[in-house]
């Protein structure tokens, strides 16, 4: 499995902002799914992958990045592990999984 961060420079929206996608590679499939940041040409370091310092939060960014990545490798161990083949819809779910309902406290 080979993961890469992509900008879409060619999705520019009316800030000049561009999203980053996750592109996956399984096995001769390839996935794409957007990481939900965006971010200047500028502020994104094409050849390492992540956001440059003049980003703002640019570590916390990275980190979304390095956990996406993780997310989408036991993603990939598991649909091994049970012989299924790899979807988009899959690798979406993989990387935002179901929010947990908060607590309702009873006074």
């Amino acid at each position: 499995m080979v993961t890469q961060f992509v900008l879409r420079t060619d999705k520019k929206d009316s800030v000049g902002r561009c999203p980053v996608h996750l592109v996956v590679y399984f096995d001769g499939v390839r996935l794409k799914c957007a990481t939900g940041e965006k971010c200047k040409p500028a502020d994104w370091n094409a050849s390492r992958q992540e956001f440059r310092k003049s980003y703002p939060l640019p570590d916390d960014a990275n980190a979304l990045l390095a956990r996406l990545t993780n997310d989408a490798l036991a993603w990939w161990r598991k649909l091994r592990a049970e012989g299924e083949a790899p979807t988009v819809a899959g690798l979406r779910v993989a990387l935002r999984p179901a929010s947990v309902p908060e607590a309702v406290v009873v006074e």
